[in-house]
């Protein structure tokens, strides 16, 4: 039995996604700062995205 490293297509697929979701938010508080602070977690991914640049 051997152990398989690469992930799976769907694992994949599914982080490409979680992580353009985040890109897409961070972007999105970049543009209107009116946002801000209306949604913690938004406000926790924009700036992991932004200080891991």
């Amino acid at each position: 039995m051997s152990v398989d490293t690469e992930p799976s297509p769907v694992r994949r697929r599914r982080e490409d996604s979680v992580l353009r979701h985040w890109q897409a938010v961070s972007e999105l508080l970049e543009h209107r700062s009116d946002l801000v602070g209306v949604h913690s977690l938004a406000d926790l991914i924009h700036d992991s995205v932004r200080w891991s640049a």
